[in-house]
């Protein structure tokens, strides 16, 4: 019986966010305005590291969008473009 690897590939998994609900669209046209990104990476079903960074899009974040995530103008301000 061949033994399981113990050298298990790691997975990680991308997250992104947009102040728009059309960012689909906006992306595939080169035009979208993402807010947050993150990845999580996961080996053998054990999370071994994450990452998640605000991201200032250059534009307003829109109320309903802000009440929605909690992510504000204010906060958007002062992060990496």
């Amino acid at each position: 019986m061949r033994r399981p690897s113990s050298r298990r590939p790691s997975l990680s998994w991308p997250h992104l966010s947009s102040p728009s609900s059309t960012w689909r669209r906006r992306l595939v046209a080169g035009a979208a305005a993402i807010t947050e990104i993150g990845a999580v990476r996961v080996r053998g079903g054990r999370r071994q590291g994450e990452f998640a960074s605000l991201v200032n899009p250059g534009t307003t974040v829109p109320p309903g969008i802000a009440d929605l995530t909690g992510i504000t103008d204010w906060m958007l301000a002062s992060a990496p473009r």
